[in-house]
């Protein structure tokens, strides 16, 4: 049988049941204020629409009697029907929230973890606002909140002005754990062909981190296969030992320490347990939890996508013939900073397409990897990681970074 939740994993077991019901009649719900000035949140999730609570949201909880600890995570609330689905991860364990609206602002249900479901109990909340949600949960607190851009006259005059340069994005919604080895994924075990090994990097003859590997069969449909068929391999040497960054100069595309590749999965794949890398990954301010070998990133398997609208940065627009004023508000909020399939490249230092070594034509962008979003790389200060494409000779691809 299908899920009811829309991230297609597992349902919460339950999630109106008799202790569900008793822990929210005596649950004593913190107002927005209790225990925030502690540790203010920092805010970086934001939505256009104060109307729904669906899209992405900050979240936090502690366990005990006082807000001394906080666990940050992030958040993607959905609703369907008379419920609100909530999908939480963390540096170390995903959750899933099966929520029933009651009346104007309280939510009651469970919550179960994604990979132990012996991890579940009751939670209750209230909605305070278009910005923020505060809960409990048996042991503590768990808040949600998030940011709501107010687009000013000046901000939608502009994107009138770029309406022709918008293009639709898809964020990626995925959850902790490895699939199949044909699954689109952040890390974890690829597909590998029977006698094919793992790639290595050919300075430390370390192996290569798997960064993406995306199937075409899994994408958004109206994208209409944007890199071809099959599966989008993307290995990268995060070797800091060896400086294998520098020495290879990881930053610019086509360097010897990426390896992508474009390939069909046919015949029996070579499901293998990653070779054991000695030397250490990159860790420049986020947890690095290996799942699947020593050294490596934690595995996040893409389930699904959550399409939204892209638009170019300053820079771009000039190099596409639209030209400022004084009166134009460029504080605009794109490109999108994060993980995202097709829409704009959020460059920061400049307008970077590598072109095709082969015909000179410039490449097409497929695909950004942003800092700490689901894999631990900062790419340099906060920057971020480009997959770029030859539009004619589908197997020249390129990975560079720019901070």
């Amino acid at each position: 049988m299908l899920p009811l939740n829309p991230f297609g994993i597992p349902d919460v077991p339950d999630p109106d049941g008799q202790d569900v019901q008793a822990f929210a009649a005596q649950v004593e719900l913190p107002g927005d204020d209790d225990c925030m000035d502690t540790e203010p949140w920092s805010l970086s999730r934001s939505a256009d629409d104060p109307g729904t609570l669906d899209g992405d949201w900050e979240s936090r909880w502690y366990h005990g009697p006082q807000a001394w600890n906080w666990e940050y995570g992030v958040a993607l609330l959905q609703s369907v029907k008379d419920r609100i689905y909530v999908l939480f991860a963390d540096e170390r364990r995903d959750y899933l929230i099966d929520l029933r609206r009651q009346g104007n602002d309280l939510l009651v249900g469970r919550y179960v973890n994604v990979g132990n479901p012996e991890d579940s109990g009751p939670w209750a909340g209230r909605i305070e606002g278009p910005e923020r949600i505060v809960g409990r949960w048996a042991h503590g607190r768990w808040d949600f909140a998030r940011k709501v851009v107010h687009e000013t006259a000046s901000q939608r005059k502009l994107r009138d002005k770029l309406s022709g340069l918008q293009r639709h994005a898809w964020v990626p919604i995925v959850r902790v754990g490895d699939g199949d080895a044909t699954a689109s994924k952040f890390s974890g075990v690829p597909w590998l062909g029977p006698h094919e090994a793992w790639p290595l990097c050919p300075h430390c003859r370390q192996p290569l981190q798997l960064l993406l590997q995306l199937n075409s069969k899994t994408l958004p449909p109206e994208l209409d296969s944007p890199f071809g068929t099959g599966l989008l391999q993307v290995f990268f040497c995060t070797n800091k030992d060896a400086r294998c960054e520098e020495q290879l100069v990881t930053q610019l595309p086509f360097s010897p320490g990426h390896y992508l590749r474009l390939v069909e999965p046919t015949g029996t794949a070579r499901l293998l347990k990653p070779p054991r890398l000695t030397g250490r990954a990159w860790n420049l301010g986020f947890a690095i939890r290996p799942t699947v070998g020593d050294g490596y990133y934690q595995t996040r398997l893409i389930t699904g996508w959550k399409k939204v609208m892209d638009y170019p940065n300053d820079d771009e627009c000039k190099l596409q013939g639209i030209t400022f004023d004084a009166n134009d508000d460029t504080d605009f909020h794109y490109p999108l900073s994060g993980d995202k399939l097709a829409g704009w490249p959020f460059w920061i230092q400049q307008v970077g397409y590598p072109r095709c070594r082969r015909c000179g034509r410039q490449m097409h962008f497929v695909f950004q990897i942003g800092s700490g979003w689901n894999l631990p790389d900062l790419f340099g200060d906060c920057g971020r990681g480009f997959i770029t494409q030859c539009p004619d000779h589908k197997d020249e691809l390129a990975f560079q970074w720019d901070s």
